[in-house]
Order: structure tokens, then C-alpha cells, then sequence
């Protein structure tokens, strides 16, 4: 496993998030009027910005562990499948029943 192009797909991965938000938010304005119709819901613009680094760690952190968990879920899932297959190997046959 390379690091450094997983690290490299990260930072473009959260890029591209960032981007798409920032642009969804340029084309419907609207989005912003609703989140301020529930100000006990979402937080004022001043608290969310000092808190945004955090955030953008987080997010960076979350999109980068996830070929690790890819790639421990797909081993996982095709160790239990040879050993379900090699346990119920006389169940599968194809012959018909006598």
C-alpha cells in the first residue's frame, strides 16, 4: 500500500468536498436562509468559524482511514466466505437429490 498516494487522494478528496459545499451554497442561496431559520439547531457563522479547523481535520482524518477500512471489510468478508464454503463444501454439490 502506498501512503503517500493515499495521502495525496485524501487531500484531493477533502478539496473536492470543500469545493462542491462552497458551490452548492453559491447556487442556492436559500440554503443559507434556511439554516438560519433554526438558530437553536446550527450554530452562528462566528462560533462555526472558530471551531472549522477542527472540522476540517476531522474530515480529513475520516477520508483518508477510509482505504483501510475498505481493505480490512473486503479481507474480512472473503476470509468468512472460504471458510463457509470449505465447512458447508458437501452442501453445494450439484447433484440431485436420490
Amino acid at each position: 500500500m502506498n501512503y503517500n498516494r493515499i495521502a495525496l487522494a485524501s487531500l484531493g478528496a477533502m478539496a473536492a468536498y470543500f469545493v462542491y459545499g462552497f458551490a452548492m451554497f453559491a447556487a442556492w442561496p436559500s440554503m443559507k436562509t434556511e439554516f438560519l431559520k433554526y438558530p437553536n439547531v446550527y450554530r452562528p457563522k462566528d462560533e462555526m468559524m472558530k471551531v472549522m479547523p477542527y472540522g476540517m481535520v476531522a474530515i480529513l482524518i475520516a477520508i483518508g482511514s477510509s482505504p483501510f477500512s475498505t481493505q480490512k471489510s473486503i479481507l474480512l468478508a472473503a476470509a468468512s466466505y472460504r471458510a463457509y464454503t470449505s465447512a458447508h463444501s458437501s452442501d453445494c454439490s450439484l447433484s440431485a437429490p436420490s
